[in-house]
């Protein structure tokens, strides 16, 4: 294994995607990092992304595994440590703390927070992490999250889907026929 991160989602969509990403605590994250390493000898080379739930004596259980990155990578920064892992040329580790995808956060985020008096909460996230869309200084990557948006919106309303199934559909298989239409 040459990269690996574990973290929790406090902010989601409901029931599916997290938009606020924060590292999962050490002895947990150990925890899973020995079940990665036994998964990885297992299913040879590749990328690997597992979903976990912990229950509440501490121990992780896998419930699903993807053949693909997941949100973890957010919590590699902008570092090139993750693209030299990729192509087997180092160990990458994640080199930032909490993440957030920054208009989902705002869009989704500070009504849920309003709604459901986390607004502490919401306000430690924003301070605390930083955005995943943009980098300092360069805005235009927003513009474009919002484009994107508008785009899986219009997507969802003419194929009747929710926004979330909308903007998974090319990467979500649960066992049926693949439907490709946007």
């Amino acid at each position: 294994m040459t990269a690996f991160s574990a973290y929790g989602a406090d902010w989601r969509l409901a029931g599916g995607a997290g938009y606020a990403f924060r590292p999962a605590p050490d002895d947990t994250a150990a925890r899973l990092s020995l079940m990665a390493d036994a998964l990885a000898a297992f299913a040879g080379t590749g990328q690997i992304a597992c979903d976990a739930i912990v229950d509440g004596a501490g121990q992780p259980w896998l419930i699903e595994c993807n053949p693909r990155a997941t949100s973890g990578v957010h919590l590699f920064g902008r570092s090139a440590d993750l693209g030299r892992a990729l192509m087997g040329q180092d160990d990458a580790r994640p080199v930032v703390g909490a993440r957030h995808v920054a208009p989902a956060f705002w869009l989704k985020g500070l009504p849920a927070a309003l709604r459901e008096g986390r607004t502490r909460d919401w306000r430690d996230q924003r301070r605390d992490g930083s955005d995943v869309v943009t980098a300092p200084g360069d805005r235009l990557p927003a513009l474009g999250a919002l484009a994107d948006a508008a785009v899986f919106g219009l997507g969802a309303l003419r194929s009747g889907r929710s926004l979330a199934e909308a903007m998974t559909a090319d990467i979500e298989w649960n066992g049926q026929e693949p439907d490709w239409r946007l």
